[in-house]
């Protein structure tokens, strides 16, 4: 558990390091903005290294298709909350409910992925490294429902 942790935690301290602001403390709203690019990023990483694996021979594409599947949520979700986000933080704020909901739908799916052992990679290796890039993404989207849930009031 520790092992899978870590690589989240690194994660979201160097996103957190990456925001280079003057005059102030870096805002929870921030903070979102930052933390949905990560995700973006991870989804982008898991892509790449589930489309590498599948040309290696690592992984056949039925057994690459459950992520393929939650990359797609991902990606579809992450547009999502980008456009809402784009509109700036009051209008944000106003679909608050829509893009917590988008943000659980990428939790839960993830979650339930990961603990459905449904990942369809035999390598226990690769198994391991895609787990652990899926439970970024689970544990980035609660770090981003967290940071939005201060930068909305609540």
């Amino acid at each position: 558990m520790k092992k899978q942790l870590l690589p989240v935690i690194l994660l979201t301290a160097l996103t957190a390091a990456c925001i280079h602001k003057t005059g102030g403390p870096i805002s929870a709203w921030e903070r979102v903005n930052v933390n949905m690019a990560a995700l973006a990023q991870i989804n982008n990483d898991i892509a790449r290294g589930l489309i590498a694996a599948e040309q290696t021979g690592l992984v056949s594409t039925q057994q690459a298709a459950p992520i393929l599947n939650y990359q797609e949520v991902v990606a579809k979700d992450h547009a999502a909350i980008e456009n809402i986000l784009a509109t700036g933080s009051n209008q944000a704020t106003n679909q608050s409910a829509k893009i917590q909901a988008l943000l659980n739908e990428i939790q839960n799916q993830g979650t339930t992925l990961i603990q459905s052992g449904g990942l369809g990679v035999k390598n226990p290796k690769s198994q391991q490294s895609f787990t652990q890039d899926l439970q970024g993404i689970v544990t980035l989207t609660q770090t981003v429902l967290e940071d939005f849930q201060l930068a909305k009031g609540n």
